[in-house]
């Protein structure tokens, strides 16, 4: 146990160390920062078809939300490949990225939906607004179902002689309260959120993929399957990448494919992850002022998603296998 401790100290020790010298090397810089080239977006000049890519999990909607807008101002832009990777996120981002690749739709640029990794719950909410879905035959997908975590620590309160105390007004205030079990009003209310999303989540995904009631039945239930059995139920069209849907989507627009797709949002720098990170701050000195300060702007906005924390009480669309080991990675 103290070795652990001893050990974690250490890390702590060097992360602190390493993020003090890269922010001495910012204020020892005599020039004004500015934006570097690595965080430049928008499609060349000649691109007809880009991507969009939406990666990780859904807590917020802005980049997206900014990407699409430049892909609609650009009147060049005539299709769009929805590269979908995550396994959903929250309920109000993800509704609010689909209404804008709706617009899109509207604004009559073709989106191509290509499945990664996992197109799953939110993810596969997205790719409702495509008007081919290509998935990979190992890819996990469908959980069209919604998720509410909540807690009962009423008994862990008492055992750290803890007394929780609040005041309210209102007899629903406190519902999802961690300091007592949930009553069975409270149950009923929050039940019928969960439907109601439920239901908004089916009927876009028989509306989109044009299903029967007894499919949506059947399989709309918050299962997983793999990307092979969604072309057998009716959830996708076609086996394939991202290279398969962007050569489809260019007969169709009768364009050239591209061989290399321009992405928005911008992919983000190397120190996108953990190791990433202290590996950038292991030698500022061998970076430039301007870009040891990206990394440290880059951490206070992105570092909460390197170990994002659900909400109690907040729905999202996240797959159960996903949501549990999660929460069982915070416990330990």
């Amino acid at each position: 146990m103290y070795i652990v401790l001893g050990i974690l100290g250490v890390v702590a020790l060097f992360i602190i160390s390493a993020i003090v010298n890269t922010w001495s090397a910012v204020k020892s810089a005599n020039t004004a920062w500015k934006p570097s080239a690595v965080f430049s977006s928008g499609s060349k000049n000649d691109d007809a078809i880009v991507a969009l890519d939406v990666d990780g999990v859904i807590f917020d909607s802005v980049d997206l939300l900014d990407a699409i807008q430049q892909i609609s101002e650009d009147d060049k832009i005539k299709g769009v490949i929805l590269r979908v990777n995550t396994p959903g996120g929250a309920v109000a981002p993800t509704q609010e990225i689909l209404s804008a690749l709706h617009r899109l739709t509207a604004e009559k640029k073709t989106i191509y939906c290509s499945f990664a990794d996992i197109a799953a719950s939110g993810g596969y909410y997205l790719a409702t607004a495509c008007s081919k879905i290509f998935t990979n035959p190992g890819t996990i997908t469908g959980s069209i179902g919604v998720i509410m975590p909540f807690a009962n620590l009423q008994e862990l309160y008492k055992f750290i002689k803890v007394e929780p105390m609040l005041i309210k007004a209102g007899r629903f205030k406190d519902i999802g309260s961690e300091s007592r079990p949930m009553t069975a009003d409270e149950r009923i209310l929050l039940q019928n959120m969960a439907d109601e999303i439920h239901r908004q989540f089916k009927t876009a995904v028989k509306d989109a993929r044009k299903l029967g009631d007894e499919v949506i039945q059947e399989y709309a239930d918050g299962r997983i399957f793999l990307g092979s059995q969604a072309i057998d139920y009716g959830f996708a069209d076609e086996l394939g990448g991202e290279y398969e849907a962007t050569d489809a989507l260019a007969k169709v627009l009768k364009v050239e494919a591209p061989t290399t797709l321009s992405r928005f949002p911008v992919p983000e720098p190397e120190y996108r992850s953990f190791f990433g990170i202290l590996s950038s701050l292991m030698k500022p000195e061998t970076r430039s002022p301007s870009e040891a300060r990206q990394i440290l702007e880059w951490i206070g906005a992105k570092a909460p998603q390197l170990s994002p924390r659900l909400s109690s009480g907040v729905p999202y669309f996240l797959p159960y296998t996903w949501f549990g080991a999660h929460e069982a990675a915070k416990a330990r």
